[in-house]
């Protein structure tokens, strides 16, 4: 009841006293009055005058444009090419991000598949310990003999001047 009273008494007394400066995508009105102060200084007031009731009004409705303009964080109301030219730029924005937003979910169902495949199949020391519980000496191996297996635990090498753990890089010294 307050607000209806509110918007009443501002439509009373901003309505019909206004310069109209322009109209926004929604339909928006915006006017202005410059006033004298009792200090004899000009006052300017910006308004809007929505085409929706005053419980429903958003201002994010509002363009960005218009309200930097009714904050006073820009002299003058926005130009019709100025706005065309900010909603051709929105649009853009919104369309590279519903395709940013298609290229992220096919990344995510990739990598998704990639998780479920790494899953499914063994790793490298699990199929690394099945050989070595599968295989068969060589008498059983039905005639097919094994190199024996190493264990090396230090770097070797064949050459008579290897020794493991001297080697430095070129230029240090």
């Amino acid at each position: 009841m307050f607000r209806s009273l509110l918007q009443g008494i501002r439509k009373a007394v901003f309505a019909e006293s206004g310069t109209f400066v322009g109209k926004d995508r929604m339909g928006n009105e915006y006017f202005r009055k410059v006033e004298m102060n009792p200090y004899g200084r000009e006052i300017e007031r910006r308004w809007v005058k929505q085409t929706c009731d005053f419980e429903d009004f958003n201002l994010e409705n509002v363009g960005v444009e218009w309200n930097s303009w009714l904050n006073g964080n820009r002299e003058s109301p926005p130009t019709e090419e100025e706005m065309m030219k900010l909603n051709a730029q929105r649009n853009a924005i919104k369309q590279r991000v519903q395709a940013l937003a298609a290229e992220e979910e096919k990344r995510k169902l990739r990598t998704r598949s990639l998780q479920e495949d790494e899953a499914a199949s063994p790793s490298m020391p699990h199929l690394l310990q099945q050989m070595n519980a599968n295989s068969q000496t060589p008498e059983e191996d039905q005639g097919v003999l094994r190199a024996p297996r190493v264990e090396v635990s230090e770097p070797s090498g064949h050459d008579s001047n290897f020794k493991p753990g001297t080697w430095e890089p070129v230029g240090r010294k």
